[in-house]
C-alpha cells in the first residue's frame, strides 16, 4: 500500500488546486445568480426568447433560472466538464509519469507484483476523484442553500 500513499502525496497539490478552482467556480456563479436575481429582470423570460435548439445546446431546457436550483442546473454542466478533465489528466498521467521520469523499470522490479502497483495507482486516482467530488458536493449544497432563500430544492410538492 506504500504505492497508494506515494501517489496520494504526488497528487495532493493538484487536488488542492482543482478543489479551489471548483469552489471559486461555484461561488462566483452563485454570486452572479444573486446579482441577476436582484436586478428585477426575469432570467427565464430572457432565456425564453432564445430558440429551443440553443436552449438545449446550453443545457437550459426546462430549468427555471429564476430559482437557485435551476441556475445551478446550468452550472452543473460545467462542473461535470471540470471533473471529467481532472479525471482524464489523472488517468493519462498515472502510468505515463513513470515512463517520463524513467522510474517504471525501478517500480516494476520491486518485490510487489505489477498488478498490485497498477491497482494501488488506480485506487489512489479514484480516491483523489472521490475527494474532489466531496468538495464539489459540499460547496454546491452550501452555496445553493445560501442563495435559495427557502425554495424547495428537492422539487417535491409540499402538501
Amino acid at each position: 500500500m506504500n504505492v497508494f500513499w506515494i501517489e496520494m502525496k504526488a497528487y495532493s497539490k493538484s487536488l488542492i488546486f482543482w478543489s479551489i478552482g471548483i469552489l471559486f467556480l461555484i461561488a462566483s456563479s452563485m454570486g452572479k445568480y444573486a446579482g441577476l436575481s436582484s436586478s428585477g429582470q426575469s432570467m427565464s423570460d430572457l432565456m425564453a426568447g432564445m430558440p429551443t435548439s440553443l436552449q438545449a445546446l446550453m443545457g437550459i431546457g426546462t430549468l427555471d433560472l429564476s430559482k437557485a436550483s435551476g441556475y445551478y442546473g446550468v452550472l452543473f454542466v460545467y462542473l461535470v466538464l471540470m471533473g471529467t478533465i481532472h479525471a482524464t489528466m489523472i488517468g493519462a498521467n498515472i502510468i505515463a509519469k513513470e515512463e517520463r521520469d524513467k522510474t517504471a523499470e525501478f517500480l516494476f522490479v520491486r518485490p510487489v507484483s505489477r498488478n498490485k502497483v497498477i491497482l494501488s495507482k488506480l485506487l489512489a486516482a479514484l480516491a483523489n476523484l472521490a475527494m474532489l467530488n466531496i468538495v464539489s458536493l459540499a460547496a454546491s449544497l452550501t452555496l445553493v442553500a445560501k442563495y435559495s432563500k427557502g425554495e424547495s430544492v428537492s422539487g417535491a410538492n409540499a402538501s
